[in-house]
């Protein structure tokens, strides 16, 4: 799963820096950031964010992740997205829950201009500093440096 985030982010990354394509660069780093949060869960916790247990929650959060998130065609399993994801991962003392607890405003303010974008719910350009701050963010949450992201090799056109 780490393999798939890097690539994610890495492929955001060259769509904002090589194609200058920040709509779609954000799209992909908000994909990515979800990427993190799901994976987390999954492979520390054992937690599929696609269909929870609600004995999987922790007591203090389990009422109102099953209010909010149980759907009547999932049998009584829970599905949720990226905020519960790293409400829950906070509230487990997880360190990718903490980073993204310590930056929740900052990305709810970058997200809302990734919302109003035309590959989101709306028709404004995303702009290239809302683009390099959630990267920047992205690789907080995935406590990676953006020279360990795979590269493709640049060829020669001699």
């Amino acid at each position: 799963h780490r393999l798939d985030i890097l690539d994610v982010l890495a492929n955001a990354m060259r769509r904002g820096e090589i194609e200058h394509r920040y709509d779609d660069a954000v799209a992909r780093l908000y994909a990515g950031i979800e990427a993190i949060a799901r994976y987390q869960l999954l492979d520390v916790y054992g937690i599929d964010s696609s269909g929870v247990q609600p004995s999987q929650i922790p007591e203090e959060l389990r009422e109102e992740y099953v209010q909010r998130y149980s759907s009547d065609d999932t049998n009584d399993l829970l599905r949720f997205g990226l905020w519960p994801s790293y409400s829950l991962l906070a509230s487990l003392g997880d360190e990718v829950g903490m980073r993204f607890d310590q930056s929740k405003q900052e990305f709810e303010s970058l997200l809302a201009a990734r919302n109003t974008s035309r590959l989101a719910h709306g028709s404004t350009p995303v702009k290239s500093s809302v683009y390099e701050s959630l990267c920047k963010l992205a690789l907080q949450f995935a406590d990676v440096e953006r020279e360990d992201l795979p590269q493709f090799p640049h060829l020669s056109t001699e």
